[in-house]
């Protein structure tokens, strides 16, 4: 009877663990763009404009989600490594290339790096309809799982 008492109270805890885990989550959009993305549920809002979004979340550790738009018509799957080191160092971070990424009918390049100190990932995405090419900057504060995960929601609605 303890045990079948003791199995169950483990059942509930963990199934509490896991509602609570799903529960802690809240849909984005970067309106802009038509961007959505799945964050932490006390992300909270910094800028929402046609040239960037930005948000955080304390409590996930995400000191800072950032999706900049990219204007080069010119940027192309071609020349994008190159452009990816370009376009590191002008958001303040050192990086020797990029491996390939694909993420909801978007690709582009990925690495890990530091922003100021902090672990971060930093993306260049490319919309194969050439609508909505970004750049993706989550700096995790090692949280990568958070960090990989809002990472692999992003979509176009």
């Amino acid at each position: 009877m303890l045990k079948n008492v003791l199995s169950t109270a483990v059942f509930f805890i963990l199934s509490l663990i896991v509602f609570g885990s799903v529960q802690a989550q809240t849909n984005h959009t970067w309106e802009s763009y038509g961007l959505s993305f799945t964050v932490p549920a006390d992300f909270s809002e910094i800028t929402n404009t046609d040239n960037k979004f930005e948000g955080k979340s304390d409590e996930a550790q995400i000191n800072l989600l950032g999706l900049y738009p990219i204007n080069a018509e010119s940027l192309t799957e071609d020349n994008l490594q190159e452009s990816f080191i370009d376009m590191a160092a002008a958001y303040g971070m050192a990086i020797e290339g990029g491996e390939e990424i694909k993420i909801n009918g978007f690709t582009g390049l990925y690495t890990e790096t530091e922003l100021e100190d902090v672990p971060a990932f930093f993306a260049c995405m490319l919309d194969p309809n050439g609508e909505v090419n970004f750049i993706v900057i989550i700096v995790h504060n090692n949280n990568a799982e958070k960090a990989i995960n809002i990472m692999e929601s992003i979509q176009a609605e």
